[in-house]
């Protein structure tokens, strides 16, 4: 080969190894595009942005943000609401807060009595000092992921934190997030759980724990390992402050001086999930249907929280479940599942215990649109719901709250229940009854959470039936023709409807039935079919109630499961509010049991006597019937004689000889048939019943007993044959002598 040919061939090789290795990469990105990523936190940390479809959806719902303050001697709150969108995406809780201490001290410090005595100006550096800071509260009105992550953002760029310390916190509280039975139900829930981020500033290792220990009022932080940029942890450095520090409104010069003092330190987190019970007025279309095609008005809540819902149901938020709901779960496609729930919403023990029987939509008057009304009455009715409450903390001076939305404008609000409650704690137990730490008041959410099982229940009445009975319009609900009212608890109503069941059981125990001896049958059976009724009734009752008490226990299985890992290891069953629940709804149960056994046996004792007066009834029916026939069989001759005689005997005396012998001989043949037939049709029976061989019937083997007998016949029949011959007396004779 020449030298041109052999340059020739490799440059056609290298073109050609070109060409297949492009044609490699090609096919690498169009079998499995991306075929290389990168990912890279940003360095700074921006502000979190409110997308245009959510702003309306946003701006309907508030916010509440309280400081706790507490000294040696005073407790103390500031406390502002704002809406979501302010407390998220506009200005930040930090800034709202800081702006509201400021107000507040003006006044104290400015105001007249101050001007007068100067003492009195410095009262608001002893309750509301820097020092006197425990933690920051802030609790949204939904159970909406999307805005508790922007807020922890949020509080991230206020306190300048690094991308690399909200990363590690964010990563952590997604971690947590794991919904039941799944992501797709209507009813589903966070799995009920406490976890917390523990740091061990000695070991420097992070620790994600399923469970609490019993800590110090210290924080524990961690120093992270690894050099770090100059840059870098110069804005991860910051302020870490215990009970009396404090990081709001500090400038950035001040948080680096900190930071190139303290060290560079990771956060602190915890997460805990948990349902909660709670009362809630029953809107007929509140579920997933659209009241708009129904001529009735909604409530005004419930058409915000249907927006929210629709507004971010590509993100992970909760909606309120009634107490049957949230057990189980019924499917939206199953026409018989949504029955069935809809008659079990309408049949809670609490609505039967209050006395309130809503209509059902087939007994409507008008049940086509066309002939509704413009404005129709809503129908509402009480019932129990299951919601949720979700807590995160952050540093130790952070603590985020979210319960499910309200669907209705009668109910009191959980965070008003929730502030009244901690106001009346420090009135009645002092001052240092006061949460000071996110870990006490996680502990006193919990605890109010609980305790909604025994709690009365708080609504809304109008002063004038006349107006919305739904409690809204479309300009919202005029709280001036209303009061609030209170009403029993859960526990009580459940007791209540017990012990009517109770006493219904007696009334039904003490009907004897002698008080139903002297009636006719007929009045006797209307009795016991009166009384079998309302024991199946009662059964019916206990069966309910039962079902639902299963449900409430199932709730305080996990409030007790959570509570416990609050508390501790160490904690004991008798330390815990949720144990009491548990063993109530138990007793409750046990109650139920007892009503029910002999209920149980009046309902079999009922149905035994109905056995016997219908067979008495039958006995008499069938000697009514043989008198009758008698009646027939004596008079049946005497009527065949009366028409005998009634014939004209000349026609008889004229009509030939053959004519008889053709009358009574087809009578006579045609009587034969019939008794022959109904003789072969009875014998069969009969034949079976004595054991007799039937005709063509295969023959049945004999027992050894029945051969046996056969066999002593043939014996005792030969030896009376040969006694005789012989002249000897009979053995039968001789032992019918003897």
């Amino acid at each position: 080969m020449s030298k041109a040919s052999e340059e020739a061939y490799d440059n056609a090789a290298s073109t050609d190894w070109i060409q297949s290795s492009d044609w490699s990469h090609m096919e690498d990105i169009l079998t499995g595009p991306p075929i290389a990523q990168v990912y890279e936190d940003i360095a700074n940390l921006m502000p979190p942005q409110l997308g245009q479809d959510y702003t309306k959806s946003v701006g309907d719902f508030d916010a509440l943000i309280v400081r706790f303050y507490k000294a040696q001697n005073v407790s103390s709150t500031i406390r502002r609401t704002r809406t979501v969108k302010e407390t998220v995406y506009d200005r930040g809780p930090t800034n709202i807060m800081n702006e509201a201490r400021s107000e507040l001290r003006g006044i104290m410090e400015n105001g007249f009595e101050s001007k007068k005595n100067p003492t009195k100006s410095s009262r608001f550096q002893t309750t509301y000092g820097e020092d006197n800071l425990r933690f920051t509260y802030i609790h949204f009105p939904a159970t909406n992921i999307d805005w508790m992550k922007d807020l922890l953002l949020r509080i991230m760029v206020d306190e300048h934190k690094s991308a690399a310390s909200f990363h590690e916190v964010s990563s952590f509280l997604q971690s947590t997030w794991s919904e039941i039975p799944d992501r797709t139900s209507a009813s589903r829930i966070m799995r009920p759980q406490f976890i917390e981020r523990k740091l061990n500033i000695s070991s420097g290792q992070k620790q994600d724990n399923d469970s609490t220990l019993k800590r110090s009022g210290e924080q524990k932080v961690k120093a992270i390992n690894g050099k770090q940029d100059e840059n870098t942890q110069k804005a991860d450095d910051q302020e870490i402050n215990d009970y009396g520090g404090n990081s709001h409104g500090a400038n950035k010069q001040e948080i680096e001086k900190r930071a190139e003092q303290e060290g560079d330190k990771s956060i602190t987190s915890s997460a805990l999930y948990m349902p909660f019970l709670s009362f809630s007025t029953y809107y007929e279309e509140d579920n997933r249907h659209d009241a708009e095609h129904t001529g009735r008005r909604p409530f005004k809540a419930n058409k915000q929280s249907r927006n929210l819902t629709n507004v971010y149901k590509d993100s992970v938020i909760h909606e309120s479940a009634t107490l049957d709901e949230a057990y189980y779960h019924f499917q939206l496609a199953d026409r018989e599942a949504q029955r069935d729930r809809l008659a079990r919403n309408r049949n809670q023990v609490v609505t039967k215990q209050l006395k309130l029987n809503p209509q059902k939509p087939e007994e409507d008057p008008q049940p086509s649109n066309a002939h509704l009304p413009e404005r129709k009455e809503a129908k509402c009715w009480p019932l129990v719901r299951v919601n949720q409450i979700w807590i995160w903390t952050i540093d130790n001076r952070w603590l985020i709250s979210a319960t499910t939305h309200l669907v209705d404008d009668v109910e009191q609000l959980w965070i008003d229940g929730f502030t009244d409650y901690l106001s009346n704690q420090v009135a009645a137990a002092g001052v240092q009854s006061q949460p000071g730490s996110t870990e006490d008041m996680m502990k006193a959410i919990v605890d109010y959470c609980v305790g909604s099982y025994e709690m009365r229940r708080v609504y809304r009445v109008r002063k004038h039936r006349d107006s919305d009975p739904a409690g809204s319009s479309d300009s919202g609900s005029n709280n001036e023709d209303s009061s609030w009212t209170t009403g029993p608890s859960i526990r009580q109503l459940f007791a209540d409807y017990i012990n009517s069941i109770g006493r219904k059981q007696t009334d039904l125990l003490h009907e004897h039935v002698k008080q139903r001896e002297g009636l006719n049958p007929s009045e006797r059976r209307d009795k016991i079919t009166e009384a079998t009724s309302t024991a199946e009734h009662i059964i019916s009752e206990i069966r309910d109630v039962r079902d639902e008490l299963n449900i409430l226990k199932s709730i305080a299985d996990y409030q007790y499961t959570v509570q416990k890992r609050l508390l501790g290891r160490d904690s004991t069953g008798s330390d815990l509010s949720a144990s009491y629940v548990v063993n109530s709804i138990t007793e409750m149960d046990r109650l139920a049991t007892t009503i029910q056994s002999p209920v149980d046996l009046k309902l079999s004792l009922l149905q035994s006597e109905m056995a016997n007066v219908q067979s008495e009834e039958a006995v008499r029916q069938g000697k009514v019937m043989m008198a009758f026939t008698i009646i027939t069989i004596v008079f049946s001759p005497m009527s065949f004689l009366t028409s005998l005689f009634a014939l004209d005997v000349g026609s008889f005396l004229e009509a030939p000889n053959w004519a008889f012998g053709v009358i009574f001989g087809t009578s006579s043949a045609f009587v034969a048939v019939a008794l022959y037939c109904a003789y072969i049709f009875i014998r069969p029976n009969s034949d079976a019943k004595e054991g007799k061989q039937m005709p063509g019937e295969r023959p049945q083997p004999t027992s050894q007993k029945a051969d046996a007998m056969e066999h002593g016949k043939r014996r005792k029949g030969m030896l009376s044959f040969l006694n005789h011959r012989r002249g000897l007396p009979d053995e039968g004779n001789r032992e019918d002598s003897v």
